[in-house]
């Protein structure tokens, strides 16, 4: 693995509701350890429910964790955020068009200059969206949507990318065909990635390494190395290597 940039260690999460007399607590994530190197695609694969995405909000610091730590190494320039971040929603603002969606992380730094928007055609270019930069949300496929709240999230060029089952609610067709375009941009950009999601093909298919996830409480079953070669096509997924790791994984989270 390459240099490590991101460290969790012994990581748990304890959600508490009601009050002293009728206290519940719910133990979310407990002692889940794992490091991601610069430049890697790992993917925390698991059943709804083990905190996957409970998991990537503490990484992110969107959400503190109960016991343990997370050690960012990797840091942004310019006081911008070391991590971008994809929803399971597109989560555009519907008055402003594509491009004015994308930029808008500069307006909330405040700055916003004719290079940054140079950069940000450049990724629409990447993500296959050129002509669409005018077009307001109402006009774009949810696949198109998508993809250009992950040219938001680079936008402003964070060195990690944390995608939370951002495909989750697309058909498997549209699914598809925004992998190949993911593994495109990540290809070019080489970010390090982190990526939730609950399907076992889509997992192989995109990773580095698989973080196996358990539930009752959320934990770490395995840490996978994915030794599929690059670049990836549709191809991939008919090799018996493949067919091999979709077993293996589907073995385990019975």
């Amino acid at each position: 693995m390459s240099e490590t940039v991101v460290k969790v260690k012994n990581v748990g999460r304890t959600f508490v509701s009601g009050d002293k007399k009728d206290r519940k607590e719910f133990i979310a994530l407990e002692e889940v350890s794992f490091e991601v190197g610069r430049g890697e695609f790992v993917s925390l694969l698991g059943p709804s429910g083990c905190g996957k995405s409970t998991l990537l909000k503490i990484i992110s610091g969107l959400l503190p964790a109960t016991s343990g730590s997370v050690e960012i190494t990797e840091q942004g320039n310019d006081k911008v955020p070391p991590f971008g971040f994809v929803f399971q929603d597109s989560v555009l603002l519907p008055w402003r068009t594509a491009l004015d969606n994308a930029l808008f992380p500069f307006e909330i730094m405040g700055k916003r200059e004719k290079s940054d928007e140079k950069h940000v055609r450049e990724l629409f270019a990447l993500a296959k969206l050129v002509g669409f930069e005018e077009s307001y949300p109402r006009q774009l496929s949810g696949g198109m949507k998508q993809r250009v709240s992950i040219v938001r999230a680079l936008s402003y060029n964070p060195p990690i990318l944390l995608m939370d089952e951002p495909f989750g609610a697309l058909d498997a067709i549209t699914r598809d065909n925004l992998n190949n375009v993911l593994l495109e941009i990540w290809e070019s950009t080489r970010k390090t990635v982190i990526f939730v999601t609950h399907s076992i093909s889509e997992a192989v298919y995109l990773s580095d390494r698989i973080i196996v996830m358990g539930t009752k409480p959320g934990r770490v079953l395995k840490d996978m190395k994915v030794t599929l070669p690059r670049p990836r096509n549709e191809d991939t997924k008919l090799s018996p290597e493949f067919y091999v790791y979709v077993r293996e994984l589907r073995e385990m989270l019975k």
